[in-house]
């Protein structure tokens, strides 16, 4: 009997472990891969360090970028696969991940990122970002059925002509009279092109006396908003949307304005490419104008 109850009281002490160590289906993950940022280079979400995880709710840890250093992902919201909020890295700001899409069933993650200071981040690489986890199977939903006097199951159109269900709105199937139902019509997102937008900036008029002085962060007037016409005609934008967007031009030169003029720089061969308004630069836009 003693032997019987040492026994059970191992067994059970097993089970008690199982449970503590064996858990349900997976509700967060490591992650693994690269993203592309044309103006950053590659930034690795699979370092030892930065431990990125996620959950059906959220992403965390850091993600890191050899020219930018560490983007902490702790700002991102996960909805079955579909993100958004935004992520953070000292050396670039804001992140946002509205665009950026995890497959549920593969773990993939796919779409674009926008920053700012730091332009588009691209998902859709050759070694994509992926994770294992997966969003936890849904319970299913109860289904009410209706019954005829005969116990057989009455179908809606029977209900509709009893008059137990509203009669059906002929503009979207399934309506009830007397409410105003909209079809759902799924946006899909567009990846960006790195261009201005149609119908945004049209290239201003230089000439040699348009710009008469250097510019950098904090200088305002003018020619800071003819720079910005002129970034934003050549596809390097200053901002995606609002202040310093296409057709919104300003006369403040601030952040954004120096990460156009930075990519500006690069692609024309200017050094150092830091975003500085000087002579070089100046001559290199008169030449292309």
């Amino acid at each position: 009997m003693k032997t019987f109850r040492k026994k059970s009281t191992y067994f059970g002490a097993l089970i008690i472990l199982s449970a503590l160590f064996i858990g349900p289906s997976i509700s967060h993950a490591a992650t693994t891969g690269y993203a592309w940022g044309e103006n950053v280079g590659w930034i690795d979400f699979g370092s030892t360090a930065g431990v990125v995880t996620v959950t059906d709710s959220a992403l965390s840890g850091y993600a890191y970028g050899e020219n930018i250093g560490w983007i902490v992902l702790n700002g991102v919201t996960n909805s079955g696969g579909t993100l958004g909020g935004y992520a953070w890295g000292e050396n670039v700001g804001w992140i946002d991940f509205s665009q950026v899409i995890l497959n549920p069933s593969t773990g993939i993650f796919s779409g674009y990122a926008y920053g700012e200071n730091i332009g588009w981040i691209n998902f859709d690489t050759s070694a994509p970002v992926t994770t294992s986890w997966r969003p936890a199977p849904a319970s299913p939903t109860p289904v009410a059925q209706s019954t005829s006097h005969s116990g057989s199951v009455a179908s809606a159109a029977t209900l509709r002509a009893l008059g137990l269900l509203p009669p059906m709105n002929s503009s979207v199937p399934g309506c009830p009279a007397g409410m105003v139902c909209t079809p759902k019509v799924n946006a899909p997102i567009t990846a960006p092109t790195f261009k201005a937008p149609v119908g945004g900036s049209v290239a201003p008029t230089i000439g040699a006396g348009t710009f008469t002085r250097s510019l950098g962060v904090g200088e305002k007037g003018n020619d800071v908003k003819t720079l910005q016409q002129f970034l934003n005609s050549k596809g390097f934008t200053v901002a995606k949307d609002g202040a310093g967007s296409p057709g919104n031009e300003t006369t403040t030169f601030g952040s954004a304005t120096r990460a156009a003029l930075i990519r500006f720089q690069k692609a024309n061969g200017i050094s150092p490419a830091v975003g500085y308004f000087g002579p070089l630069t100046r001559a290199a836009i008169i030449k292309l104008k």
